[in-house]
């Protein structure tokens, strides 16, 4: 996040002592994290990972599950870096997750969901910048101002975290230089990246399913999966 986003991102100039202080911060953050229930995780389980072809719900791109907190995904789905759910429908979600699990303790279970969600945030941040600045893929653009949202809201709101928002007050401002272009360019990335999903279908996905059609008798599952390139 230091380095990839503040740095190499958004030209930011940390002082040491800041960066010790944001260590430090951060250091805790993954410590609490560490004590949570561990389960199971897919860590990058949001709304364009989840696929529904001919109404089953298929989830790709799992090369990095591994364990984790239990409120790893969850707070992936719900504070989607590509897609704002009302926060009225989180609350529910929240509630209905609550019931289902049988969780008693609901007040520790939503801590944990928003520190969890802090840490997907500021990682998501660090991927992004380190994606835009190192390796020129201009798509991640589109993620920066809604998870820079969550960020915002997250630690304005929650007391706990006061010293680390006051801290990155010290090199972040909400308005960077160039950030009015941010939203054009977030636009034309999705644009192109819609244009081959389109593609994709008329040419690949269309055709497959024809020719499979033609063997009835033949029961052929075919799995796509599409691996992004780290």
């Amino acid at each position: 996040f230091v380095d990839h986003f503040l740095i190499n991102y958004l030209g930011r100039r940390v002082p040491r002592n800041v960066k010790e202080w944001l260590d430090t911060d951060f250091q805790k953050l993954a410590f609490e994290m560490s004590q949570e229930p561990r389960v199971l995780c897919h860590r990058d389980f949001h709304s364009r990972n989840l696929m529904v072809y001919k109404n089953r719900l298929y989830v790709i791109d799992l090369q990095d599950a591994r364990m984790g907190p239990d409120t790893y995904d969850l707070a992936s789905l719900l504070r989607d870096s590509y897609l704002e759910l009302p926060t009225t429908e989180i609350d529910q979600l929240l509630s209905t997750y609550s019931q289902v699990m049988n969780i008693s303790d609901t007040s520790a279970f939503r801590d944990r969901f928003i520190r969890t969600s802090l840490q997907t945030n500021v990682k998501d941040l660090g991927t992004c910048g380190y994606q835009i600045s190192e390796r020129g893929k201009t798509r991640y653009l589109k993620a920066i101002p809604l998870t820079l949202k969550y960020l915002h809201k997250t630690l304005a709101t929650t007391p706990r975290y006061q010293r680390l928002q006051e801290t990155l007050s010290e090199v972040y401002e909400g308005e960077w230089p160039g950030h009015e272009q941010l939203y054009v360019q977030g636009q034309n990335s999705e644009m192109l990246w819609a244009d081959l999903a389109h593609k994709l279908s008329d040419q690949v996905l269309i055709p497959l399913n024809t020719y499979q059609g033609q063997f009835p008798e033949m029961r052929v599952s075919i799995l796509v999966a599409m691996w992004d390139e780290k």
